[in-house]
């Protein structure tokens, strides 16, 4: 009997943590919308929120079901792009969410210090799986503008670097290989 019980309380506490997880993921769409409002794609001139919806596509169709990851997807670029902090996003989600966001936020003094693609492959290497798995959903979406791009050859050479010192230089998971060989397949389709 107290196995049974102990199932059900289990089962219950599941389907809390589910009610709860799609409440955060409503709110981080609402929340990216907001964030973003009057915000549009450099390239495409659409309104901006549609990479952090297209960042939470690409981590979905690579199989990606980590809870804390899809919501931070939706906000991944807030502290870096708008009036949002750190601290508000702990408060309106957690932790875990701020955390995988804050490693996502460049530091506009760091790069003009150390250049872009140092910064970026330096903050790469030393990123968690969750978030460098995030961070690559992110650079797929930006690659895909690339034969629009008025500067392709050097997001082409950047992100070939980038790739490059990640595979040389970091042990990385099945879902990173797959989404940087998915990243390169677009690059080829550019060549400087």
């Amino acid at each position: 009997m107290r196995f049974k019980q102990y199932l059900t309380e289990e089962i219950i506490l599941e389907e809390i943590i589910n009610l709860l997880t799609e409440l955060s993921m409503d709110q981080a769409i609402d929340f990216a919308e907001e964030m973003h409002k009057g915000q549009v794609r450099k390239v495409s001139q659409k309104p901006y929120v549609v990479h952090p919806k297209a960042v939470y596509s690409i981590l979905k169709s690579f199989g990606i079901t980590d809870k804390i990851t899809l919501v931070a997807a939706w906000l991944h670029d807030t502290i870096e792009d708008t009036t949002a902090t750190y601290n508000i996003i702990k408060k309106k989600f957690n932790k875990e969410v701020a955390d995988l966001v804050k490693q996502l936020s460049n530091s506009a003094k760091e790069i003009v210090m150390t250049g872009k693609e140092e910064y970026i492959l330096k903050k790469m290497l030393s990123m968690d799986n969750n978030a460098l798995t995030l961070k690559l959903a992110d650079r797929l979406h930006n690659v895909t503008d690339i034969m629009q791009m008025s500067n392709a050859e050097k997001t082409y050479l950047q992100t070939t670097y980038i790739l490059d010192g990640l595979k040389e230089k970091r042990p990385l998971v099945k879902v990173q290989k797959k989404i940087i060989r998915a990243i390169e397949r677009y690059l080829n389709t550019y060549k400087p």
